[in-house]
């Protein structure tokens, strides 16, 4: 009997086959992963096989497949100014127990050159020491296809499957996979341009620079000026410094494509610069005029609305809303300012819950059945997390407005269904249904998913304010709190410490020397036999600046002990005057912070950092240990810190 699962995406139908009652042929598990046949062929059914005895996985009872599928090129993104990639499909798949070890059967498109596997049994995964398993597809002759090594090297972004991987570390491997391509098909080069120089800045450095600018010459004809390709030059003229010819090719960009896509999204930046409802509402009627075939204005729309509704001016909101009439706006900005609403009883509220309501019937439709394929980088399990994360937001963002016009049952209902659609994972939505329940009178409701919620590791100084109004309204005091909440989060701290811990790497963290905010220079080894914490940021990063108040709290409660030194690197910074925008910022918001000026980006190059805000933390012996990107929250951020601070201690 043979099951049949299909897929669509870009016009091409994968289909996987799972022989769920195997024939009587004997597959060889000596190696840990190997394939059958040993060189798969496009067009044909390849078998995966997997004997996890000695990894992660050697006990596990049931073993998943993640299999990466990819082209014989980067594939062109949806904007110009996203990164490529050649990620055709990502999907997971149960395997079957055979013999010692575990198969799946997998049916290749002849668009395939190869795929890229990881194993895992949905607690732990095995990545193959960071690379995953390579299964290159050979023709007939047994060659390899055109595209295998470079398109394997490109496949692994951070997206999806390759989420976890560090790729500074195995920069000089990846490298070798392009070198090796390029050797034998010279005309693949162009084709994997960007994942190829992305991958030699990575390895060499600026050491890399002038191969980078020698393949750019290589790539410069002009009867190929498009705006995509001439802004793909310009950024990576930018990349290796040499911002003349950066300039240059910008310029002939704006010649040649005056209301090109580059400068609608530079002239749109002057929208997020605009105070209020009323100025930004002026300015997207102009630029819309203007512009009509821009692409951000979906976004623009939200934020609009959301300006409204930060105002209070509800009935405004409403008005503008119904003349988008159809209109494509964006959600997020929108539940972030209905998440701010603080009044009640005000019956305009009934205004933004249509808004809200609208947003609702829509993602429930695109939960149910969503209009578009999934995504290359996703897997469907994933993907359709995702789809349920928008209705729950959507639904968290009802209840909001719902309970402040009074009606909490209604609330309570759409606070359930968010909190079940989210698997009671996400944060907000258990906050937001514990504030409900215990404004309405329901302390136990509220008491048991505070509890269920911080214990699991997911919590925000509200739930804490929220828990101890509960704990001193039973109790009559406080008196025992610290230790109540203490004893909620031993478990959290310990599933982190234990996370932390798997994937702690050691890498010699690069030397640097830098001037700080005073003129004085700052070298890391200053501070040799402390732990450094290097958080970079800029200026214009909104998660940056969120972060500040838990830094300025870490701050204050490691560097009174004299053994962790915590350094704020700028870089990235856009300010016409970089020094006066920092001082500025750290004046007025009172931060104490040590800021180190980055003005060549020189030491967010030498240690890889490709997002902000970033955070390395680096062992007393000058080893990078732990890396962490983004912001989460407050309390996400300072129990992380605490768990690396004393693991290295420790």
């Amino acid at each position: 009997m043979i099951t049949h699962f299909t897929n669509k995406f870009t016009g091409l139908i994968f289909t996987v086959s799972i022989c769920l009652i195997m024939s009587c042929s004997s597959y060889d598990f000596s190696d840990v992963f190997s394939t059958s046949p040993a060189n798969p062929q496009a067009g044909e059914t390849v078998t995966l096989l997997y004997n996890p005895k000695g990894t992660i996985l050697e006990s596990a009872n049931q073993i998943f497949a993640i299999v990466r599928t990819y082209g014989s090129k980067n594939y062109k993104p949806a904007s110009m100014f996203s990164m490529p990639n050649n990620v055709i499909d990502t999907e997971k798949y149960k395997m079957k127990r055979k013999d010692t070890g575990w198969l799946i059967k997998i049916f290749v498109p002849d668009s395939v050159v190869g795929l890229v596997v990881t194993l895992n049994n949905e607690t732990d995964t095995d990545y193959n020491e960071g690379l995953g398993y390579w299964v290159p597809i050979y023709t007939s002759d047994q060659r390899l296809l055109p595209g295998s090594e470079a398109g394997y090297a490109a496949s692994l972004v951070r997206r999806g499957w390759g989420a976890v991987l560090d790729k500074t570390l195995y920069a000089d491997t990846l490298l070798s996979f392009y070198k090796n391509e390029f050797s034998r098909n010279p005309d693949k080069k162009a084709g994997f341009a960007f994942s190829y120089f992305s991958a030699l800045k990575k390895s060499k450095g600026s050491d890399g620079f002038a191969e980078i600018e020698a393949n750019l010459e290589d790539l410069d004809n002009p009867d190929q000026w498009t705006e995509e390709h001439l802004f793909f030059l310009s950024a990576w003229y930018g990349a290796v410094k040499n911002q003349d010819k950066a300039d240059y090719y910008k310029a002939k960009s704006r010649e040649k494509f005056p209301t090109g896509r580059w400068v609608q999204r530079e002239e749109a930046i002057e929208f997020y610069k605009k105070v209020g409802s009323a100025e930004k509402k002026i300015f997207l009627d102009e630029f819309e005029a203007k512009y009509p075939d821009y692409s951000g204005f979906s976004y623009m729309r939200g934020v609009i609305i959301s300006e409204f509704i930060k105002e209070g001016s509800y009935k405004q909101a409403s008005e503008y809303f119904k003349l988008l009439n159809g209109k494509t706006w964006s959600e997020r900005p929108v539940f972030s300012a209905v998440n701010s609403i603080k009044e009640t009883k005000n019956d305009e509220l009934g205004l933004v819950l249509e808004i809200i309501n609208k947003s609702v019937a829509v993602s429930r439709q695109e939960h149910d059945e969503p209009s578009a394929s999934k995504p290359p980088l996703k897997i469907s399990s994933i993907w359709q997390e995702s789809r349920a994360k928008q209705l729950a937001l959507a639904l968290d963002a009802s209840a909001v407005v719902t309970n402040a016009l009074g009606n909490a049952d209604a609330a309570l209902t759409y606070c359930e269904e968010a909190y079940q659609l989210t698997n009671k994972k996400n944060k907000q939505v258990n906050e937001h249904y514990a504030e409900v329940l215990f404004e309405n009178g329901s302390l136990d409701g509220a008491k048991k998913i505070l509890e269920e919620s911080i214990a699991s590791g997911i919590q925000s100084p509200k739930m804490e304010e929220i828990l101890k109004e509960i704990f001193v309204t039973s109790q009559g005091s406080d008196e025992g709190f610290i230790s109540y909440y203490s004893d909620l989060k031993t478990q959290a701290l310990d599933d982190l410490k234990a996370k932390i811990q798997s994937e702690l790497v050691t890498q010699l963290a690069p030397s640097f020397t830098l001037s700080d905010t005073e003129g004085k220079e700052i070298s890391l080894s200053d501070y040799m036999g402390k732990i450094v914490i290097l958080d970079f940021w800029a200026t214009w990063c909104g998660p940056c600046k969120a972060s500040f108040p838990a830094m300025k709290k870490a701050l204050n409660k490691y560097e009174k002990g004299n053994e962790v030194k915590i350094l704020f690197v700028n870089s990235k910074e856009t300010a016409e005057d970089k020094l006066q925008a920092v001082k500025d910022l750290m004046e007025k918001n009172n931060y104490p912070f040590h800021v180190l000026m980055d003005n060549k980006n020189e030491v967010f190059e030498s240690y890889g950092v490709t997002l902000l805000p970033t955070k390395l933390i680096i062992d007393k012996a000058g080893n990078i240990r732990h890396r962490s990107f983004g912001f989460r929250g407050e309390t996400e951020l300072l129990d992380e810190l605490e768990a690396v601070i004393s693991i290295l201690n420790s």
